[in-house]
């Protein structure tokens, strides 16, 4: 085993002691990052590879290939009846004989089936509106696309396409550890206890992909929605947790769905940030809140620097319904809000955008160095902490992006991501 200090972006040697920073609680200081070579034993880590669709959303009339009743529009992709076709990308990068997740949307549905292929390997014909996931080995390379039958009379929505690889580490080196931090408890399960609801429902079975990825199956995880209760009020979703007084981020990755805003209070310190997540905009921010934005396939990660109180802190979501305003009568039974992975960390904005996303069950994590599910050199440690750093660098002030070539980011996080 080798144990040589990775220095290149974060030097935790004081140079004139010639030793290590640590902190009052002899943890190596929050604000290092460092990486270690260690010998690991073989092992099998499942990852998705980078998102392979340009367009994935259909923002643009643009990227694809439209067969004859096809047609781009409104956001979504319509197929009208009458001649069976098909809606393709021709170079994306498929490789044969690798199993790739394929990814869609029906949005509108009246007739005719519409079909995942990937190659020439088709996947499950489907018939309804809802979101599919479907895990297609390809056989040829290059195209990809929804094949469509002549009765078709449908809208598909957020396609997205990535190769899923088991990646075998024979004894290379192992990323070293980053910092890890989330006070929140039951990250991706808001049913759970510790998140207190009051006037509203938590549906934990979506069926709607979000931008997180397990770290174990390298699949994403459904989102989970909040329905607000019928009562003429707020609905707020609520989360105790003791800081130390100092700027803390909050973290999560959200999705509209029958409103296009939440509200995020500390209502302790008294932060509070209005955000459109179907705009990417920010509404009334309190004088302490600094808001970031990363657009995934799929959702929005927010990121809200943000002050805390040396004691217990309430930090709460609330579907809003515009700028100032979270008093809504809710139907009971429609999702306004989309949400996963919600994390609290110790921090600003440029550690946001080095620290992963981690995920908690039973208990929180305190701040302790761990290693991420991904296997990778130190260059390739170097080559990502380099391209994140001189984004976080260069990008205009409020806004963070990543780099869209160069590497995989797990947890969360997907390379191609952009504001």
């Amino acid at each position: 085993m080798s144990n040589q200090l990775d220095r290149e972006l974060f030097d935790c040697i004081d140079t004139a002691t010639n030793s290590i920073r640590v902190s009052g609680s002899g943890l190596v200081d929050a604000e290092t990052i460092f990486t270690i070579d260690i010998e690991q034993p073989e092992v099998d880590v499942n990852a998705l590879g980078k998102q392979l669709f340009a367009n994935p959303g259909f923002d643009l009339d643009a990227s694809w290939t439209k067969g004859t009743g096809w047609a781009i529009g409104s956001g979504v992709a319509t197929k009208t009846a009458g001649t069976a076709s098909n809606l393709a990308q021709s170079t994306v990068g498929v490789v044969a004989t690798v199993t790739h997740v394929f990814d869609f949307e029906v949005t509108a549905y009246t007739a005719g089936t519409v079909t995942p292929t990937v190659g020439s390997t088709a996947g499950t014909a489907v018939s309804a509106v809802g979101y599919y996931h479907e895990e297609i080995v390809a056989a040829g390379t290059d195209t990809a696309f929804l094949a469509a039958d002549a009765s078709a009379d449908l809208s598909v929505d957020n396609c997205t396409i990535s190769a899923k690889r088991t990646i075998k580490n024979s004894g290379k080196v192992f990323d070293g550890p980053v910092w890890c931090e989330n006070l929140f408890k039951y990250s991706e399960d808001f049913s759970n206890a510790a998140w207190s609801k009051t006037r509203l429902a938590i549906d934990s079975d979506t069926g709607l992909l979000s931008p997180v990825v397990d770290r174990t199956t390298g699949l994403k995880v459904p989102f989970q929605g909040l329905v607000s209760s019928v009562d003429n009020n707020n609905h707020p979703l609520v989360y105790a947790v003791s800081t130390d007084g100092n700027d803390y981020c909050f973290r999560a990755f959200f999705r509209n769905g029958a409103k296009d805003l939440i509200w995020f209070r500390n209502i302790t310190s008294g932060s509070s940030a209005y955000i459109d997540i179907a705009n990417l905009a920010t509404g009334t921010l309190s004088s302490d809140v600094s808001v970031c934005f990363v657009q995934h396939n799929g959702g929005v990660e927010v990121c809200i620097q943000h002050a805390t109180t040396n004691a217990s802190n309430s930090i709460v979501i609330y579907p809003a319904v515009a700028d100032g305003n979270a008093t809504f009568a809710g139907d009971a039974s429609t999702i306004d809000t989309y949400i996963m992975g919600a994390q609290l960390f110790k921090g600003t904005l440029a550690d946001a955008s080095i620290f992963p996303y981690w995920k908690t069950t039973t208990a929180a994590e305190t701040g302790t160095h761990r290693y991420l599910a991904q296997p990778e050199t130190l260059a390739e440690r170097r080559q990502r902490l380099g391209l994140l750093e001189r984004v976080v660098n260069d990008a205009p002030s409020g806004i963070w992006e990543t780099p869209t070539t160069g590497y995989e980011y797990l947890d969360g996080f997907e390379a191609g991501s952009q504001v």
